[in-house]
């Protein structure tokens, strides 16, 4: 005979508590939320450890362009539990969130929600757009921090573009400008903004959010040098000489590699660095150029980071038929993954597992194929990622152009022109956590410090080593 529920339910044996079986959280949360807020959770806690020593954990803001991801999650929560820890500690430790609303994340993010009227836009314009967008995305990415439990005073945040910030920067400016501070600039070519002007495709970065940058430092007193080579053109002694006293390298890694095997001299192969600089800077892909460039109809993108990527789709947007060759499977590739997978929904092909043994050169001294070794993937390298591993198989494909785009190393011109300078790897400038030398007034930061990096990366080097230099002239 079949028994009802109630009856099964008085022979299981389930401890009683307090906590109910199921976490319910859909309807919890919003009921949590509000009663944190209702009872105003944050200053209360502020107001129970008023008096206290305080303890204060600088927000390192992160760029106010969209919804939060892995990483500013992380970032957040981490800093949540210290500050936890730290009230129940005894401290009074405030926590105000902060948000960067300025820069190339918010401008790119802006713009591509303009489309095409982006080539319309006047400079007050763009301001006025990225502002709006900015301040959209600070309460979006306010609530998704809430909701993942944060405690912070939310309603009065620390933002870039709040006008008393953007005061004090000035103050600060000012102060430095008293006291002397006129930085320069030194570009080697004759034109400024370096790989973000050469190196990358108007697609990801247009020319005029550089242009914008440029001409913000230039309100700001810097001044540019351009057909200026420092090491050649003017020393390191001369600009001592000429007054200078803190000297920042930022001259990243130029240098392409190549990888040594048969063929690889022949015509039509060449780096991606040298095809994104052509097509970026000379015009070459214009059938009208002085110096135009050749785009294969079957070309072969050699490597994985993130100029594979950028070349592979400059040359698929010029017509070609676009292979990018890499001896790792897709999870070991260096490049970011939107950029691999814009590539292949452009619809570059990817030949995983597969590396050049040898490129085949016809008679008139042109690449017309290459051998690919098959790889598998062996133990892990010293980078952490499983090495690849030639298998004793072959395969021979059809090619008339190949971009190399295997890594790079740092131009040694400066390093090599200052002595006593100590140098690491490939020429790599050794540099302390603020970026000094072990000579003092010598600093370097990006690419030819660190090694082949991002943008981002090198910028964060140039502010704390700027943070150290103006630290120790002021104090002279």
């Amino acid at each position: 005979m079949a028994k009802n529920k109630s009856q099964y339910d008085s022979t299981l044996n389930l401890p009683k508590t307090l906590f109910e079986m199921r976490a319910g959280l859909p309807k919890k949360e919003p009921v949590m939320l509000k009663d944190w807020d209702d009872n105003d959770l944050y200053n209360q806690l502020m107001k129970h450890n008023e008096g206290k020593p305080q303890f204060i954990l600088h927000d390192g803001p992160p760029y106010a362009n969209g919804n939060i991801h892995m990483g500013t999650a992380l970032n957040k929560i981490i800093k949540d539990i210290i500050i936890r820890d730290k009230n129940m500690e005894g401290y009074q430790a405030p926590y105000v969130p902060g948000f960067d609303t300025h820069g190339l994340p918010i401008e790119l993010k802006a713009l591509s929600s303009v489309g095409e009227k982006k080539k319309d836009i006047s400079k007050l314009e763009l301001r006025q757009i990225c502002e709006k967008f900015a301040t959209e995305h600070i309460d979006i990415m306010s609530d998704q921090f809430k909701r993942l439990g944060v405690i912070g005073d939310f309603e009065h945040p620390y933002l870039t573009l709040k006008p008393e910030f953007e005061a004090r920067q000035i103050e600060i400016f000012g102060e430095m400008a008293k006291k002397g501070f006129e930085p320069h600039v030194f570009e080697a070519l004759h034109f400024l903004g370096g790989v973000l002007y050469y190196g990358i495709p108007q697609y990801r970065l247009p020319d005029e959010i550089v242009d914008h940058e440029l001409d913000v430092l230039r309100s700001l007193g810097v001044k540019f040098h351009t057909n200026c080579l420092v090491g050649k053109t003017v020393t390191i002694d001369e600009l001592r000489e000429q007054g200078f006293k803190g000297i920042y390298v930022a001259t990243g890694a130029g240098k392409p590699k190549f990888m040594n095997i048969p063929g690889e001299n022949a015509i039509h192969i060449l780096s991606a660095n040298e095809f994104l600089f052509r097509v970026n800077v000379m015009d070459a892909d214009q059938p009208d150029s002085e110096t135009p460039l050749y785009v294969g109809k079957k070309v072969i993108v050699v490597g994985g980071g993130n100029t594979a990527m950028d070349s592979c789709r400059t040359a698929k947007r010029l017509g070609a038929d676009v292979t990018v060759v890499y001896r790792r499977t897709f999870d070991e590739m260096p490049a970011g993954r939107d950029e691999i997978e814009q590539a292949q929904e452009e619809g570059v092909n990817f030949m995983n597992l597969h590396n050049p043994q040898r490129y085949i050169v016809g008679d008139d001294g042109k690449v017309k194929g290459a051998v690919l070794d098959v790889m598998k993937l062996g133990e892990p390298d010293d980078s952490g990622r499983r090495r690849p591993v030639k298998t004793g198989e072959t395969i021979t494909v059809e090619c008339d152009e190949v971009l190399v785009a295997v890594g790079v190393d740092p131009n040694p011109l400066v390093p090599q022109s200052i002595e006593g300078l100590k140098e690491g790897w490939a020429h790599a400038i050794e540099v302390n956590e603020d970026g000094q030398s072990n000579i003092s007034d010598i600093y370097a930061g990006g690419d030819i410090a660190r090694g082949a990096a991002t943008v981002v990366l090198a910028m964060g080097d140039g502010r704390r080593a700027a943070n150290k230099m103006a630290e120790e002239l002021l104090a002279k």
